[in-house]
C-alpha cells in the first residue's frame, strides 16, 4: 500500500489541508502541539475507524465548526489502483463513508458496512483482525506507547496480543461450530420423537382397511333403494302437477272476476265525480259573464297606477340628486374657507423666512468653524497615539538590533569552532576508512593463506601449488608453519585495525553530533542578512517617529477654539430649523391658490345644476293626487275582478267536461256485459278442481321426498366416513414411506454429530500450537528487523510465548526491562514491524516521536537505524525536533498560528 495524500477539513486544529506524500521516508516535523499528530490520526480515522481511548466525533471537529471532512488518497497493493477514501462527519456521526476508484471514475464502496468490508480485503489480506486493533498495536502506535505493553505484566500483553494473532479464533471457532452441534442434537431429538409417533399412528392401518370394506358394502345397498325411490317420485310428481295446474286455474278466474267487479265500482265513481264537475262548469260560465264589466274597468285602473309609478320613481331619482348637490354645494363652501386661512398663514410664513435669513447664514458659518476645529481634535489624538506606537516600535527595533549583534558575535565564534570540529571529522573519516581498507585487503591476505594452507594440507602432486618448486613433506611443514604464522599475525592486526576503526568511528559519531548540534544552534542564530534588515527597519522607524512629531506639533495649535465656537452656536438657538418650517410653509402658496380657483369653479358648476334639477321637478307638482284617484278606483273594482278570475278556469272547461261523461257512461256499459261471461269461466274452474284429492297427492309426494333425502344424507355420511378412512389410509401408507426417511436421517444426523465433535476438539487442541508457530515466525522477522537497526547481527532479539521480548548475545539472555532505553525502541519497533508483515498486506509504517525521552546521541544513532528499517515501501516518523529531516527522502513542516495548524515551509 502507498498512501499519496491527506486532505482535511476542520478536522482538530486544521481548517484546511492538502499534504502530499512519497515514497520512501516522509518526516513529519514540528513544534509540539503544532498538529503533528491530528495527521496520524486523522488517517486512522479514515481506513481504520480509529479515535483516541475517551475521544468522542465531536471532538474531532475544529472549534467552532459543525462538519468536518478526511480524505486519504492511496494506492493499493492488492490491485495497484488509485483510490480515494473519504470520511464527513458531524458532532454525533459519520455523515459520509465511501470509496472512490480514480481510473473507472465511481464510486466501489459507499456506507459503514461496504466500507469496511473493503478496507478490510485491501489493508489486511483477508484477516479477522480488528482494523482499530492492527491500528493501535502496529501501523499506527500512539506516541509515548511504543514500549509500553513490554514493561507490563503477562495478562496486560495477553489481552494485547492475543487478538492480533488471533490466538482466540481456534476456540472461538469451535465454540462457533457449538450451535450447530446442539442443533443436530434438537435435529435428532426431534427426529426420534417423530419416528415414535409415526410407528404409534401405523397402528391404525389395519382397523381403517377393515372399516373402509364394510363402508363400501353399505354404500351400494343404500345406492339400489335410492334409485327406486326416485322412480316413484316421478309418478307422484306428475299427478300432483296436474292438481297444482287445475288450483292455479280456478284461483286466476276468481281473480279475474273480482278485479272486473272493482273496475266497474271505480267506473261509477268517476262518472258520478264528472257529472258533477259538468255542473260546476255550466255555473262559473253564468258567474263570469255578469262579473266581465267590472273586471275590464278593474285591469284599467291597474294600468294607469302602473304609468303614474314609473313618475313617482322618476322625480325620487331627481329629488335624491338635489340633496346630493345641495351637499357638494356646501363642501365647497367650506374648502375655499379654509383654503383663505391657509394662503394668509403662507404669506406670514414668507414674511418670517426674509426676518430670519441673516440669523442663519451665520449658524453655517459658525457650524462649518465648529466642524473644522473638531476634525483637527480628532487629528490631533491619533497624531498622538501613531507617535507613541512609532515610539514603540522603535525601541523594539532598537533591542532587536542588539540582539542581532549579540548573536553575530556568537555565530562568528560557533563558525570557528564548527570548522576545527568539521576538519576533525574529516581527518577521522579519512582515518576510519583507510582502517578499513587495511581491515579488508588483511582478511583477503588470511582467506588467501587459509586456501593455501588448506591445498598444502591436501595437496598430493609433485610440486609445491605456490612456487612450483618439489613439494616435500618438510617443505609441506615449512609452508604450514609459516603460513600459520602470517596467519596469526593477519588476525591480531585485523583486530587491532577494527578496535582502531570502531574507537574511531566512535570519535567521529560524537564530533559529528556535536557538528550536528552547532549547525542547528547556528542555523537558530541570526546573521548578518538579518542585521541588514533590523537596522533598515530601525532607520524607517526613526523617520516616521520624526514626521509624526512634526504633524503633532502643527495640530496642537489648531484645536483650541472649539469650546468657544460651541458656546456661540448654543447661544444663537436654532434659526435655520424655524427658516425651514417657514419655507415648507410659504412653499404651499401657489398649490392653495389653484386648490381654492379650483373649489369656487365646483361651486358655480353646482349652483348651475341645482337650478336644473329645480326646474325638471316642477314638472311633477300634481302627481301624488294622481295616484291617489287612480288606487280609490282600482279598489273599487277589486270584488269583481277576483270573481271573474275566481270562475273562468272552470268555464273554460264545459265542453271537456260534457266529452268526459259521455266516455265514462260508454266504458261502464262494456264492463258490465264482460262481467257476465267471467262469472260463467269461474263456475267451470270450481267443477274441474278437487281440493281432497290435491291434499292426498301433496302427502304422498312429501313422503317419498322425505324418504329419498334421508337415503341421501346417510349415502352422502357414508361417501364422507368412506373418503376420511381412505385419506387416512393413504396417509398411513405415506407415514410408512416417512418412517423410513426419518430412521435414516436420524442415522445420519447421528454419525454428523459424532464427525462434528471431533472437529471441534481438533479445533481446540490446535489454537495453542498455531499460535506457538506465529510467535516463532515474528520472532524470527522481529530479530531480523532488530538487527537491520541496530546494524549489529551478533545478538537474537525473542520473543515468548507469553509475549516477553528479551535479547540473546553470546548465551546471555537480557530481559527487556534491562535493555537501554535505544534498546528498548528499537526492540519495541522491531516487534510492531514484524507483527505488521505477518498479520497484514500493509507495508506502511507510522513512528510517532520514537526519539522521545532520549538523549541526542542516542536520539541520532537511533534516527539512522529507523531509516535503514528494510521491506516498507513507506514510512512516515513524527518528530518534534529535526533529527530525522536529513535521512528522509520527503520532510514535511507543520506550524501552528492564530488561524490553526498548516503545512509550513520546508
Amino acid at each position: 500500500m502507498l498512501i499519496t495524500r491527506l486532505e482535511l477539513e476542520n478536522f482538530k486544529s486544521y481548517a484546511s489541508a492538502c499534504i502530499a506524500f512519497t515514497p520512501g521516508t516522509n518526516a513529519i516535523i514540528g513544534a509540539n502541539g503544532a498538529g503533528k499528530s491530528s495527521l496520524l490520526e486523522a488517517i486512522g480515522f479514515a481506513l481504520f475507524d480509529y479515535r483516541p481511548e475517551g475521544l468522542k466525533t465531536e471532538n474531532l471537529l475544529r472549534e467552532g465548526a459543525t462538519a468536518g471532512r478526511v480524505v486519504v488518497g492511496l494506492v493499493s497493493s492488492r490491485d495497484e489502483r488509485a483510490y480515494d477514501v473519504e470520511r464527513a462527519f458531524g458532532a454525533t456521526a459519520t455523515t459520509r463513508y465511501r470509496v472512490y476508484d480514480a481510473e473507472i471514475g465511481a464510486y466501489v464502496a459507499q456506507g459503514a458496512e461496504e466500507v469496511a468490508h473493503w478496507l478490510r480485503d485491501h489493508l489486511s489480506s483477508g484477516s479477522d483482525i480488528r482494523l482499530r486493533d492492527l491500528f493501535v498495536n502496529t501501523v499506527g502506535v500512539p506516541q509515548g506507547t511504543i514500549t509500553a505493553p513490554f514493561l507490563q505484566a503477562p495478562s496486560a500483553r495477553k489481552a494485547i496480543f492475543d487478538p492480533l494473532l488471533q490466538a482466540a479464533d481456534w476456540a472461538k471457532a469451535s465454540d462457533a461450530l457449538l450451535p450447530t452441534q446442539r442443533s443436530l442434537e434438537g435435529q435428532a431429538a426431534q427426529l426420534r420423537e417423530a419416528i415414535a409417533r409415526l410407528e404409534g399412528e401405523l397402528t391404525r392401518l389395519e382397523p381403517l382397511l377393515a372399516e373402509r370394506a364394510a363402508l363400501e358394502e353399505a354404500s351400494a345397498q343404500m345406492a339400489a333403494r335410492l334409485a327406486d325411490l326416485e322412480r316413484d317420485l316421478t309418478g307422484a310428481t306428475a299427478a300432483l302437477q296436474r292438481l297444482d295446474a287445475a288450483e292455479r286455474a280456478l284461483r286466476e278466474s276468481q281473480e279475474r272476476l273480482n278485479s272486473a267487479r272493482v273496475e266497474a265500482r271505480s267506473l261509477e265513481a268517476r262518472l258520478s265525480d264528472a257529472r258533477q264537475a259538468l255542473a260546476e262548469a255550466v255555473e262559473a260560465r253564468q258567474r263570469v259573464a255578469g262579473s266581465r264589466p267590472g273586471y275590464e274597468a278593474y285591469l284599467e285602473a291597474e294600468g294607469r297606477l302602473r304609468e303614474l309609478d314609473r313618475q313617482r320613481a322618476r322625480r325620487d331619482k331627481l329629488v335624491a340628486r338635489q340633496s346630493a348637490l345641495q351637499r357638494d354645494e356646501a363642501a365647497q363652501v367650506a374648502r375655499i374657507e379654509q383654503l383663505d386661512r391657509d394662503l394668509m398663514q403662507a404669506a406670514q410664513a414668507a414674511q418670517r423666512m426674509a426676518e430670519l435669513a441673516p440669523a442663519v447664514e451665520k449658524q453655517r458659518a459658525l457650524e462649518a468653524l465648529l466642524d473644522e476645529a473638531r476634525q483637527a481634535q480628532s487629528a490631533l489624538v491619533e497624531a498622538q497615539r501613531r507617535a507613541r506606537e512609532i515610539e514603540a516600535q522603535a525601541q523594539r527595533d532598537r533591542l532587536e538590533c542588539q540582539r542581532i549583534e549579540a548573536e553575530g558575535a556568537r555565530a562568528r565564534a560557533y563558525e570557528a569552532d564548527l570548522a576545527e570540529r568539521q576538519e576533525s571529522v574529516e581527518e577521522l573519516a579519512s582515518r576510519i576508512a583507510r582502517a578499513r581498507e587495511e581491515v579488508a585487503a588483511s582478511r583477503a591476505e588470511r582467506e588467501r593463506l587459509a586456501r593455501q594452507s588448506e591445498t598444502l594440507a591436501q595437496s598430493e602432486a609433485a610440486r609445491c601449488p605456490t612456487c612450483e618448486a618439489e613439494l616435500t613433506p618438510e617443505h609441506r611443514r615449512e609452508l604450514l608453519a609459516r603460513n600459520a604464522g602470517q596467519m596469526a599475525a593477519l588476525d591480531q592486526r585485523v583486530a587491532q585495525l577494527a578496535a582502531s576503526a570502531e574507537a574511531g568511528e566512535r570519535d567521529r559519531k560524537r564530533l559529528q553530533a556535536e557538528v550536528t548540534r552547532l549547525q542547528r544552534e547556528l542555523r537558530a542564530l541570526a546573521t548578518e542578512a538579518d542585521r541588514e534588515r533590523a537596522e533598515a527597519a530601525l532607520a524607517e522607524r526613526l523617520a516616521a517617529l520624526a514626521e509624526a512629531g512634526e504633524r503633532v506639533a502643527q495640530l496642537e495649535g489648531a484645536a483650541g477654539t472649539a469650546t468657544d465656537l460651541a458656546a456661540e452656536l448654543a447661544a444663537l438657538g436654532d434659526p435655520r430649523r424655524e427658516y425651514q418650517r417657514a419655507e415648507d410653509i410659504a412653499r404651499t402658496r401657489e398649490e392653495k391658490e389653484r386648490q381654492r380657483a379650483s373649489s369656487a369653479s365646483q361651486r358655480e358648476a353646482l349652483a348651475a345644476q341645482l337650478d336644473q334639477v329645480q326646474a325638471e321637478l316642477s314638472a311633477f307638482a300634481g302627481l301624488d293626487l294622481a295616484i291617489q284617484e287612480a288606487q280609490g278606483r282600482r279598489d273599487r273594482y277589486q270584488e269583481a275582478y277576483a270573481l271573474y278570475m275566481g270562475n273562468i278556469g272552470a268555464a273554460e272547461q264545459l265542453g271537456a267536461r260534457e266529452g268526459r261523461v259521455e266516455q265514462l257512461e260508454d266504458e261502464l256499459a262494456a264492463l258490465k256485459l264482460s262481467l257476465a261471461e267471467l262469472a260463467q269461466a269461474h263456475e267451470a274452474a270450481q267443477a274441474a278442481y278437487d281440493p281432497a284429492l290435491h291434499a292426498e297427492a301433496r302427502e304422498r309426494t312429501q313422503t317419498i321426498r322425505d324418504d329419498l333425502a334421508a337415503h341421501r344424507a346417510r349415502l352422502e355420511q357414508n361417501a364422507v366416513r368412506l373418503q376420511a378412512v381412505t385419506a387416512d389410509i393413504a396417509g398411513l401408507h405415506a407415514a410408512q414411506g416417512a418412517l423410513v426417511v426419518q430412521q435414516t436421517s436420524l442415522q445420519e444426523t447421528e454419525e454428523l454429530l459424532h464427525t462434528l465433535g471431533v472437529v471441534r476438539a481438533r479445533l481446540r487442541e490446535a489454537g495453542p500450537h498455531v499460535t506457538q508457530q506465529y510467535v516463532q515466525r515474528i520472532s524470527r522477522e522481529a530479530s531480523g528487523i532488530f538487527a537491520d537497526i541496530m546494524g549489529d547481527r551478533t545478538g537474537r532479539l525473542t520473543w515468548s510465548e507469553n509475549y516477553e521480548l528479551a535479547l540473546e548475545v553470546r548465551g546471555h539472555r537480557r530481559s527487556f526491562p534491562q535493555f537501554s532505553g535505544g534498546e528498548q525502541m528499537c526492540a519495541a519497533l522491531a516487534l510492531r514491524l514484524a507483527l505488521l508483515r505477518e498479520m497484514s498486506a500493509i507495508d506502511v509504517a507510522f513512528f510517532d516521536e520514537p526519539t522521545a525521552h532520549l538523549d541526542p546521541e542516542r536520539r541520532d544513532g537511533l534516527a539512522e537505524r529507523i531509516m535503514q528499517v528494510k521491506g516498507f515501501s513507506q514510512v512516515f516518523v513524527i518528530s518534534h525536533d529535526d533529527t530525522f529531516e536529513r535521512a528522509a527522502q520527503n520532510h514535511l513542516r507543520i506550524v501552528k498560528d492564530a488561524s490553526g495548524s498548516r503545512l509550513g515551509e520546508a
